[in-house]
């Protein structure tokens, strides 16, 4: 295919890129630099035959420029109109964006992304081509999203079908993951089902208003960013609003390109935080890796840091439980001013507010007035039932979904499961854990009653009997499944990639919901089951007790969240065991 564009790019450098590849996809280019020029080449092309330009490369400028508009307004005209156009951007910013959706025939493209302007050309050219291998493909509509933002989910609540109809396209057609829903019972299924970085909220909704949809949503996921759709700008509105946990209000009758703007810079936010959580994930991973267990304490005496190593070895399911707390509600600080280096000995406090005995090293940090503490238990001999007890009993003073009377009386752990333990171990002492991956998943299953109360398994005999032959029998690989502690039982998982593991995971916990109920609970309830899964290949130097507690305590995390989930520890993701389909 050999067809003839014009490219306008100021930019000499940008212009001769751009220039040299098109031309090596075949095509002809005319390519000047003065957006005026632009304008005549369009109108001069008519004067002579078979000169027509077939599309037209614009290398958008960053800010006003005259001449750019006469050659905008130009090329929306009737004469223009079904003439093939392709923005380049360097910002892409919201008026930029909106001028390209509102164009037929129109794209827009990243300068970074440039070398993507071949299957762009070709879909704007050749639409019925496109169209049809589509059908062959087995996709059902052609692509219409001229801009790629699909790493923003948006949930949009709003009672009125027109505004989330209008909504709904626009903020697809600029690429975004978007899901609407109409009121707060279905708002905050959503949130529970699945994975949204933006909440926008209509203020005036039928039965409640904005605020208190936002604060019940922000309460679900508090890393969710939340906005006030309203249609007025009103002062007790967007105090309300604000004080609710919102950090912005959006108007239904503001310019679209200024919703859009609104938007995008939500969205920036969004990406700002997952950077910064991911590089929070990376440093995390080599503090867990050269330092293990780790406290950073300032000048005076308070936690400014603890490594996911450090709160799993003292019980504690977040971290930042213990960020912000003076030292010395967990260790003796006094004594430790008076050992500034080598290795001692020390009994500090855990979570559940027991004694443990560490060994620690303290480091003054230089050019600041924190100190490091890197610790671990004096005895590294810790066995599979003690783990699973203290798991149980953190279980027992947590804000568990188990509503029903918690039993009194420490679970037993039963002997044989020693061989998981050493086989576990096993695992995390293999030469290259990367050619044979295997991962730990802990589940716990629970009975759920039809008024909605929820007991461990534990309590009902037969119950649980029947639960334990059902998990023994879904992975029968010898010392890969094991009963830790009341309705916890521990699965090793071998598994080929990092997907079939979540599979074989979800189908686990499937299983374990379909084993037969005993007669006497037939009609009454059913079977639910929470899990979490945490590969082993992160984790070689992580003693095996350490790894085992790491796993009970995401699991915890799961039970205050509801039931039926699955908490993948190094995605941080929770996903439901029945997905939305």
């Amino acid at each position: 295919m050999n067809s003839r564009l014009l490219l306008v790019e100021p930019s000499s450098t940008m212009r001769l890129v751009l220039d040299k590849y098109v031309q090596s996809l075949g095509h002809t280019v005319v390519s000047v630099e003065d957006y005026q020029d632009a304008v005549e080449a369009l109108r001069n092309q008519f004067q002579s035959f078979d000169n027509d330009f077939d599309a037209i490369i614009v290398g958008w400028p960053s800010v006003a420029v005259r001449e750019a508009d006469v050659l905008t307004s130009l090329i929306e005209q009737d004469d223009f109109h079904a003439v093939p156009v392709i923005v380049m951007s360097t910002d892409q910013r919201a008026e930029t964006r909106a001028w390209v959706a509102d164009r037929p025939n129109s794209a827009m493209l990243a300068w970074k992304s440039y070398e993507s302007i071949d299957q762009t050309l070709q879909a704007l050219l050749n639409p019925n081509n496109v169209a049809r291998e589509a059908v062959q493909t087995g996709s059902t509509e052609v692509p219409s999203v001229k801009f790629d933002n699909s790493d923003i989910g948006v949930l949009l609540v709003d009672d009125s079908l027109s505004i989330r109809e209008a909504l709904s396209k626009v903020l697809t057609l600029h690429g975004y993951r978007i899901h609407t829903v109409a009121s707060r019972p279905d708002a905050i299924a959503a949130i529970r089902d699945a994975s949204f970085d933006i909440a926008i909220v209509d203020f005036y909704l039928q039965d409640e208003t904005g605020d208190e949809v936002c604060r019940e949503i922000i309460h679900e996921n508090p890393e969710i960013v939340c906005a006030i759709l309203t249609s007025a700008y009103s002062d007790p509105i967007i105090k309300l609003s604000l004080r609710a946990g919102a950090v912005d209000c959006f108007f239904k009758n503001e310019a679209g390109e200024l919703l859009l703007a609104r938007i995008d810079a939500l969205s920036r936010l969004v990406r700002q935080r997952k950077a910064l959580s991911s590089e929070q994930s990376r440093l995390d991973h080599l503090v867990n890796t050269l330092s293990g267990a780790t406290l950073l304490l300032n000048d005076t005496d308070q936690i400014t840091y603890v490594s996911e190593q450090a709160a799993a070895q003292l019980g504690f399911t977040d971290r930042r439980e213990l960020v912000g707390q003076k030292a010395s509600a967990i260790l003796d600080v006094a004594s430790l001013k008076e050992s500034e280096s080598g290795q001692h000995e020390a009994q500090w406090v855990s979570a559940d507010q027991e004694t443990i005995d560490v060994t620690y090293q303290l480091t003054a940090l230089s050019g600041t007035p924190e100190r490091m503490l890197n610790f671990k238990h004096s005895s590294s001999t810790t066995s599979l039932a003690q783990v699973a007890k203290s798991a149980a009993v953190a279980t027992s003073n947590s804000n568990s979904v188990v509503i029903a009377p918690p039993s009194t009386a420490t679970p037993s752990i039963d002997g044989a499961a020693d061989p998981f333990l050493h086989q576990l171990i096993d695992y995390l002492s293999a030469p290259n854990p990367g050619t044979d991956p295997v991962s730990v998943l802990i589940i716990g299953v629970m009975f759920r009653y039809n008024d909605g109360t929820v007991i461990s398994v534990s309590d009902i005999a037969e119950l649980h009997s029947a639960v334990f032959e059902s998990v023994k029998a879904i992975y029968q690989r010898e010392n890969h499944v094991a009963q830790l502690a009341d309705n916890r039982y521990g699965y090793l998982l071998r598994h080929l990639d990092v997907p079939q593991s979540y599979l074989l995971t979800r189908k686990i916990m499937q299983m374990c919901n379909s084993t037969p109920l005993p007669a006497e609970l037939e009609g009454k309830g059913e079977l639910c089951v929470n899990g979490c899964l945490l590969g082993l290949i992160n984790h070689q130097e992580v003693p095996a007790h350490d790894v085992l507690s790491r796993a009970l305590s995401g699991l915890r995390a799961v039970d205050v969240r509801g039931v039926n989930h699955a908490l993948l520890l190094d995605l941080k993701r929770l996903l439901p065991v029945y997905p939305a389909t």
